[in-house]
């Protein structure tokens, strides 16, 4: 008898606003990546069209894969082996364009 097991990562996306409460974050894409993002991301504009597109073609070439969120800002992530990952997503507001990554996320 074989046993299989599936790697499952749950996520729940969310922001805390002005207000101090949390918002999630609907229909937001992520990028799921095996190494640090650090190296792909510093030193650069984050306010800058050209830093944008450089972090968007680095994210992509770079990703195991991606994930959008649902309109909760919740998503499930089965495809992946068991492991340590690093969850990646460049969020927009009027005012400014943040870059949110998280390391350490474990699948399994």
């Amino acid at each position: 008898m074989k046993l299989g097991f599936n790697s499952i990562l749950n996520v729940e996306a969310s922001i805390i606003n002005s207000a101090g409460g949390a918002e999630s974050l609907p229909q937001q894409v992520f990028y799921i990546l095996e190494k640090s993002p650090d190296d792909l991301l510093k030193g650069n504009d984050v306010t800058s069209e050209i830093w944008y597109a450089k972090t968007m073609n680095a994210l992509r070439n770079h990703a195991l894969t991606f994930f959008v969120t649902d309109s909760q800002g919740k998503a499930e992530i089965k495809v992946l082996k068991a492991g340590t990952y690093h969850i990646c997503g460049i969020g927009h507001t009027a005012e400014s364009c943040d870059l949110e990554c998280s390391g350490g996320a474990d699948a399994g």
